[in-house]
Parts: C-alpha cells; structure tokens; sequence
C-alpha cells in the first residue's frame, strides 16, 4: 500500500472518530484510539484543520468542523426522500404549531444508536426550548425518533442494544434494558412514540417512523414542545395531524424504488 492510499486511510480513520465521539479529542487519545505514530496524527491534524474539516479548541481538543457540517447538509438537501418529507412537515408545523423535527439513524463506531437531526421547521411563535439544532445527535432511548427507529428498522442490531450502557439525562430517562424494550413493544404495537422529558425538563415530544419503498424506517418525524402546552392543548388533535401526515408521505415514498 502507497504511502499517499495509507494517508487516505488514516485520515478517514480520524475522521470516523471524531464522528462518533461524544465528546472532543486530543492528540494522545486519539493517538491511543488508533494506534497511530504521535507526530503522524499531528501532521495529518493540522492539515485537516487547515482545509476546516477539524476544529481545535483552546484545551487542544479535536472535533469535526464546520466544513464537513456543511458537506452533510448539502448532502441532505439532494437526499430525495428528505425533499418529499419537508413540504408535509412544513404543512404540519402550520397546522399544529409546534416544532417540527425529522432524524434519522445513526450507528456509531461504539454500537450506540443515536439519531441526527436532519431537519426542522418552526415558526417565530414557536418555543425552542431543546438546545438542538441540524446535524445534532440524541441517544436513541431518549428520544421519540430515537425509539420509532429502534422499533421499526430492520437493521438493529438487538445484541447491541442489550449491551449499551443506557445514559440518564432527567429523571424520566429510561436507563433499564427491561423497560426499554418493553416501551420499543409498545411502540410497535400503537404505531408512534413519546418523549416525556426523557432528554429534557420541560420537553415533550411525539414522533412516528417514515417508510421507505421496501417498507424499512429510513426517518421519524416528530412533534416537539413544552410539555404543559403539548399535554393541555389537543395533544391527540396533533397524533392524529402527525399520522395523517405520515400516511400522505408513506403513500408518496411507496411509489419510489
């Protein structure tokens, strides 16, 4: 193998794990992660910084950067089945009034499924209260698209599942393997999810998986807002709009193969 395909290789290498991270890292765990000579991942550091794929921070940590940010979302904006669920999450973010949020699966190096947000639509009456924005993930338990996708994707890998650790985040966080498969039953069984300020104090979310043409969960679009507002104002009004709006793209993505 030439030294420049080796170079590729290992810069892919970084790349991936700094991806799949959950927090930023310096040269020597990284160094350590991927059994790389120091000055080799130095070297390839500060030329992935230089074309803005990495990010350094003051500590001397490594994230990914702004660029490759900017490579996933033009990616995501030719993703065609993204643009066929946008125009009905827009009409459903007019109807309820709610923000409006689709995610998709991420399985990262570790085996924790997570989801990446993709989109959002939400008007200027709408309450953010998440600190969540495109391109941000979410463990899967803890979220309404995180648990959707778990039930409905024939891609899971269920030996994973049982053996991550499951994070607390608030004190409605499901961190037992026994009630997280028992809500992923419950889920399959009623057709959708809930976020009950598992991720947050004070959010309150519902989601339903979206249907590619071979009948896998390739998306989940969900309903996001302050708890009180969502649980007191309609919230089987906003169910009904958020399968109603699941049916319409469903029919659509049944005619794409």
């Amino acid at each position: 193998m030439s030294e420049t395909v080796k170079s590729i290789e290992r810069i892919g290498d970084i790349l991936l794990l700094l991806h799949n991270s959950e927090e930023k890292l310096g040269v020597s765990e990284i160094t350590s992660r991927l059994d790389l000579n120091k000055s080799t991942v130095h070297r390839l550091l500060a030329t992935l910084e230089m074309k803005g794929l990495v990010e350094k921070t003051d500590s001397d940590k490594y994230g990914i950067g702004l660029r490759i940010f900017a490579m996933g979302l033009k990616v995501s904006k030719e993703y065609s089945i993204l643009e066929i669920i946008k125009p009905h999450a827009r009409r459903l973010m007019e109807e309820v009034g709610e923000v409006i949020n689709i995610s998709i699966l991420d399985d990262n190096l570790n085996g924790k499924y997570r989801t990446i947000m993709v989109a959002e639509e939400y008007s200027s009456d709408s309450v953010l209260l998440a600190n969540l924005h495109v391109g941000s993930f979410s463990d899967a338990h803890i979220s309404a698209v995180g648990k959707c996708l778990l039930a409905f994707s024939k891609k899971i890998d269920w030996t994973k599942v049982r053996e991550d650790a499951l994070l607390k985040y608030t004190e409605n966080s499901i961190v037992s393997k026994k009630e997280l498969l028992e809500e992923i039953d419950n889920v399959k069984r009623i057709g959708y999810s809930f976020d009950n300020e598992e991720r947050e104090v004070g959010l309150f979310c519902v989601a339903v998986p979206i249907f590619d043409a071979k009948g896998d969960a390739c998306a989940a679009v969900s309903i996001s807002g302050p708890t009180v507002r969502m649980k007191n104002n309609n919230l089987q009004g906003k169910i009904d709009a958020l399968l109603q709006t699941q049916f319409e793209i469903n029919r659509v993505l049944k005619t794409l193969d």
